[in-house]
């Protein structure tokens, strides 16, 4: 339990550490902030990862029951997705600025009931259970990824000089629209 909570507090240090590289990205234009942010997001999904799968050794079921294990779970999903995301559309990397607070804040909201665990009941236990939290997890990542793409665009619609790191407003309207359309998706 020890060296999960060391795993978990890694990550929300790594977090709160790329949510800061990116707001002074954001704020002053400064490329190396926003680069060392993204390597950060990225190396912080190890510690994160880790920590998941102790608890899910420990508790012997999914991040999926206690309010811990579903927020850790969301924030990791998010920051993997955003990860895929930048990977595929590097042009889309400033959004770590709207995005990556929201993990980070979901890893707080999540300490709150760390040392809860709960059973899980017997009529959950299926493969079903595992493919349900899945699709929901990355329904609630492409939510959050459209939502920024679309507060972003909202900064930039008068103005596209703002958050200049961005594409441009249309561009960030048409890739809210696309992640929405994922969400669709996933939440069948």
């Amino acid at each position: 339990m020890v060296a999960q909570s060391i795993f978990f507090w890694t990550a929300v240090t790594l977090y709160a550490l790329t949510t800061a590289l990116f707001f002074v990205w954001a704020a002053f234009k400064r490329e190396a902030a926003g680069t060392w942010g993204f390597r950060l997001a990225i190396a912080a999904l190890v510690p994160h990862a880790v920590s998941l799968g102790m608890r899910w050794v420990e508790v012997g079921h999914g991040p999926y029951s206690s309010r811990y294990e579903v927020l850790s779970a969301n924030a990791f999903v998010l920051v993997a997705l955003y990860a895929g995301v930048v990977l595929a559309k590097k042009e889309l990397k400033g959004l770590g600025a709207l995005v990556l607070p929201v993990g980070f804040l979901l890893m707080g909201w999540a300490v709150s009931t760390y040392g809860l665990k709960y059973e899980v009941p017997i009529i959950f236990k299926s493969y079903w259970l595992l493919l349900h939290i899945g699709f929901a997890k990355a329904f609630a990542s492409t939510v959050v990824l459209a939502a920024g793409c679309a507060v972003a665009y909202l900064i930039k619609k008068n103005s596209d000089q703002r958050l200049s790191m961005l594409p441009s407003a249309g561009k960030l309207d048409q890739f809210s629209h696309q992640f929405l359309l994922v969400s669709f998706f996933f939440s069948g």
